[in-house]
């Protein structure tokens, strides 16, 4: 899977603040940052940590005029990442594209 299959979606901070970031699928991991132009990734999700992927509701600090189906969470061993998509189309891609390259490996 190429680097740009998983594009820009929005993911809780640790203090629960959504911030749009720009996802890079490499070596097994989520690699993520501030924008598309940056050079050094602010940090990584291990697939290798995944235990599941699931339909997520929004959290604190949600975006308010975004539909219900569009947050999606992925948890591991270590924590829980909470996404929201723009649409609940894109979620479900993101949350497929994501399973793939869990069962890719």
């Amino acid at each position: 899977m190429d680097a740009s299959v998983v594009a820009a979606a929005a993911a809780v901070t640790e203090i629960s603040l959504f911030k749009v970031l720009t996802y890079m699928y490499r070596s097994r991991s989520l690699r993520y940052y501030e924008s598309r132009t940056d050079t050094e990734c602010k940090g990584e999700i291990d697939l290798a940590e995944v235990e599941s992927i699931y339909t997520g509701t929004p959290t604190l600090g949600a975006p308010k005029n975004v539909d219900e189906r569009s947050f999606f969470d992925v948890k591991t061993t270590r924590r829980v990442y909470n996404f929201c998509a723009t649409d609940p189309f894109l979620a479900q891609q993101w949350i497929d594209r994501i399973q793939n390259c869990l069962s890719d490996a």
